[in-house]
């Protein structure tokens, strides 16, 4: 996408394609089809002693493997208005890197509404991502092959399940806000999942036509799980979109537990009562510009207020800059340096509240080099290299993806 257009981005949600697609007519609105197909593998060389440090170095890669086909359906309403619907096999229905493939899933419903040239409203009640509210200025969006250089600031990964938001438009600013929930239903183990709400801003800046400015701040909330053996019914149980005070005011249960002593159950460990969650504010400034059309340098650097206000010893920042090159046909390549670091604040790892003996996340440095190549009908290869460093282990790997798009 060019860089004149990245003001547009929110926008573009609900004007993309209007004009100059083709699709199905359905009660007089234009649907338009898209289908993606993607595989990739990865070779990785690695040490037997440093096995702990590959886990934590691939968690926090998030490296693209597996098989993953995704079908979209856009329906326009009123003209600028958008209805996203998505179906997705693979990985991203299950947020499960060890399975390969899968049945088909409804993994996003968006609608965005056109409000006027200043204002539009979005509405996500199923996949709602961070970028469906904010823009991620990241020129290699879409095209790195770790789930780290792709999505930008990490805090854009946290805004994940329900959201609603709004933006607000002008000439060379933008200013948008958006509040996610996540975490009804249950695990398979029958245990309640857990339950994160997050508040997300974010002000879009651009001075010149080729560079823009992004300043974004995440408020987010994890309840920990209710205690399987509680006879208090947590919120999140009652059933999926159905909401209750409890989730305003920082409690998990609609009533009242009885109390578990270690005496009767000595195989649980101990209950902290005074332990309902825990809480994040992270904020993240990121730039990206353009040069020659084609070639972008982007960055984002991201900080978590309680690291630089409340543990002067421990402060740890979030970093990346990539330099890309992606024309429209024949030879794109991409490049990525940056700081990712394990932290206690993920829905992935929603039991993992704190990091093991009180100690700091581990941070690690991962460099990704890549190259696109377009082989003509839709069909891309991506053959590339990744280095990462985890405290004394080094890991290099060799990738392959290949991608399809009908």
């Amino acid at each position: 996408m060019k860089m004149r257009d990245k003001l547009e981005i929110i926008e573009k949600r609900s004007t993309h394609h209007a004009s100059n697609n083709q699709g199905s007519s359905l009660g007089g609105a234009k649907t338009q089809f898209k289908g993606d197909v993607k595989t990739g593998g990865a070779f990785i060389l690695m040490e037997p002693e440093s096995s702990q440090q590959l886990y934590s170095s691939l968690g926090q890669a998030r490296m693209k493997t597996g098989i993953e086909v995704k079908f979209t359906f856009e329906t326009f309403f009123r003209e600028r208005d958008l209805l996203v619907t998505e179906c997705v096999a693979g990985q991203s229905c299950t947020n499960d890197r060890n399975v390969v493939g899968g049945p088909f899933t409804l993994s996003k419903v968006l609608y965005s509404a056109h409000i006027n040239d200043y204002l539009s409203l979005s509405v996500v009640p199923l996949g709602a991502k961070g970028k469906d509210i904010a823009a991620s200025l990241n020129p290699l969006q879409d095209h790195a092959l770790t789930g780290f250089s792709d999505t930008g600031p990490d805090l854009f990964r946290h805004c994940q399940g329900s959201a609603i938001g709004a933006t607000i438009k002008g000439p060379k600013l933008a200013i948008s806000a958006g509040k996610y929930l996540s975490g009804w239903g249950a695990h398979p183990s029958g245990s309640a999942s857990a339950v994160c709400s997050g508040t997300l801003g974010q002000v879009l800046f651009q001075p010149l036509e080729s560079t823009i400015f992004a300043f974004s701040g995440l408020n987010g909330y994890l309840q920990s799980p209710p205690h399987p053996l509680s006879k208090a019914l947590d919120w999140s149980e009652i059933g999926t979109l159905i909401f209750s005070n409890a989730c305003f005011k920082g409690t998990n249960s609609l009533g009242a537990s009885s109390s578990i002593s270690s005496a009767q159950y000595p195989s649980l460990p101990s209950l902290n009562s005074n332990s309902k969650g825990i809480s994040t504010q992270l904020v993240a400034f990121s730039a990206e510009t353009e040069f020659n059309e084609s070639m972008q340098i982007g960055g984002w650097l991201q900080a978590d207020r309680e690291d630089w206000l409340c543990r002067a010893g421990t402060k740890s920042s979030q970093w990346a800059l990539c330099l890309s090159k992606f024309p429209e046909n024949g030879f794109g390549w991409g490049l990525s340096i940056g700081k990712s670091r394990e932290e206690p604040f993920s829905m992935q790892r929603s039991q993992e509240l704190h990091p093991p003996d009180g100690k700091h996340p581990v941070s690690q440095i991962l460099l990704e080099a890549f190259a696109k190549i377009h082989c003509g009908k839709g069909f891309t290869l991506q053959p590339g290299l990744l280095y990462m460093t985890n405290g004394n282990a080094r890991t290099p790997a060799l990738m392959l993806r290949a991608s399809w798009s009908l």
